[in-house]
């Protein structure tokens, strides 16, 4: 479901963004096709400005692996020793990003690199997973923190390896999403709810405020400071419970946000 909204979403932005332009646009469909000896579904996630593409292929069963389509061609990632795969960012210098099993069943965040794949580490923990990736290099994602089962948001980069971004005062935290000014949003605990945050490295991790919900959550960010996420709606009534899909504007210094396009 969440799937789905979050698509809407998409959509709804496409729609405004066509219609700003006052052009029409055409769009053809491609089939990216599969890996090489498999017929499985295929699992997109992110696209560049080049157009290449990365997500996972279901190679049997319930296993799948990251792959990388560029130029018409779809490449296996592989794995990290174990079975499994899935790459969830790419950035314009085809940099790929995601999580990958090792030979002892736990999973790793990784960045692939014109077929050199570097492992990024955990914040102590046996799992970590990375979603996004800037095209100066920062990775974001989630990591298992040191002696527990709770994760925590994580930043990586090349100089400084991988920070943890703590949480709104509850145990877990996880980030979507980073731009080029490496402003990073997610979705924290606090002590009483979930709640999407901003992250930049002058003023941490801010929520971006219940949105009158007692779940909210970030997926991406622009260049120019504007977050896309979806909410929980509840208005008292019976049953009357539902989910929301937001595009939200922040404000410098991100004091608070503006619901541009509430979707019922």
């Amino acid at each position: 479901m969440r799937k789905l909204v979050l698509m809407s979403a998409g959509v709804l932005l496409l729609a405004l963004a066509t219609m700003t332009a006052a052009m029409a646009v055409n769009y053809t469909i491609q089939d990216l096709g599969t890996l090489d000896g498999y017929n499985g579904g295929i699992d997109p996630w992110a696209v560049n400005e080049s157009g290449e593409v990365v997500g996972q292929c279901n190679v049997g069963g319930a296993t799948w692996h990251g792959f990388l389509w560029s130029s018409g061609r779809m490449r296996d990632l592989g794995t990290l020793g174990g079975s499994g795969c899935s790459a969830f960012g790419i950035n314009d210098h085809g940099q790929v990003v995601g999580s990958a099993q090792r030979s002892d069943g736990s999973y790793r965040a990784f960045v692939w690199d014109q077929g050199f794949e570097k492992v990024l580490g955990t914040l102590g923990g046996r799992y970590s997973d990375a979603r996004a990736i800037n095209n100066s290099g920062q990775v974001v994602g989630w990591s298992h923190v040191d002696g527990s089962n709770n994760f925590h948001a994580f930043l990586w980069d090349e100089a400084n390896g991988m920070r943890d971004l703590d949480t709104l005062g509850g145990p877990t935290s996880v980030a979507y999403a980073i731009n080029d000014a490496g402003q990073v949003v997610g979705r924290a605990d606090a002590p009483d709810r979930q709640q999407a945050f901003i992250w930049d490295s002058m003023n941490g991790m801010r929520s971006l405020g219940p949105l009158g919900s007692s779940f909210s959550e970030a997926r991406g960010i622009n260049n120019a400071g504007q977050v896309v996420g979806y909410y929980d709606s509840y208005d008292g009534g019976a049953g009357s419970y539902g989910t929301r899909s937001t595009a939200l504007q922040t404000c410098s210094p991100f004091p608070a946000l503006a619901a541009l396009f509430p979707m019922a």
